[in-house]
């Protein structure tokens, strides 16, 4: 048998178990850290804003209920999160009483973020904005976006299920993680 050489990284008290595995083989072990201050301090790219981000996932988060919105766009994220806005702030002034509460209750808006806002009275955290996934291919993120709205079973602000039907037995598997 020739002279195997094996670098695993080293983890107090399994490292050493694995080198003594490895010398009833003749093999060489050597370890190397798993974390170094390099990889913790050490960020070569710029971390880019979402508004500047295209191709992707993105989920908005209410902040007055843990219910979330999940979408998907080609276009740039930043004038994607405008137009909910714009339209949310369009009707924002409907919703001063009880009257108008309920007229607009009765009327479907372009938006189910502006469906949220004007029908429960809350506010939505723009802050919040997160970019969950990138996908260039278009019907990839469809199904990443089925997939976003699933995870938010019961907490999704979505009034379908996407723009890809993902079938109801993958919902189990989808809701544990």
């Amino acid at each position: 048998m020739c002279g195997i050489e094996v670098v695993i990284p080293y983890v107090k008290g399994l490292s050493e178990s694995i080198s003594r595995i490895f010398t009833r083989f003749s093999a060489s072990v050597a370890s190397r850290p798993l974390r170094t201050l390099r990889n913790e301090l050490v960020h070569p790219k710029d971390k880019v804003d979402y508004e500047e981000v295209s191709e992707c996932i993105y989920q908005i988060p209410c902040k007055n209920c843990d219910k979330v919105y999940a979408g998907e766009t080609a276009r740039n994220l930043g004038i994607r999160v405008d137009e909910h806005k714009k339209e949310v702030e369009s009707k924002d002034t409907l919703r001063c009483t009880q009257k108008s509460k309920k007229a607009t209750d009765e009327q479907q808006n372009k938006s189910a973020v502006t469906d949220h806002v004007t029908n429960e009275n809350h506010v939505i955290d723009w802050n919040g904005v997160k970019v969950v996934g990138h996908k260039t291919d278009r019907r990839t993120r469809w199904i990443k976006e089925a997939i976003a709205i699933c995870k938010h079973k019961g907490r999704a602000i979505n009034r379908d299920i996407g723009s890809y039907f993902l079938l109801s037995t993958y919902d189990k598997l989808l809701l544990r993680n």
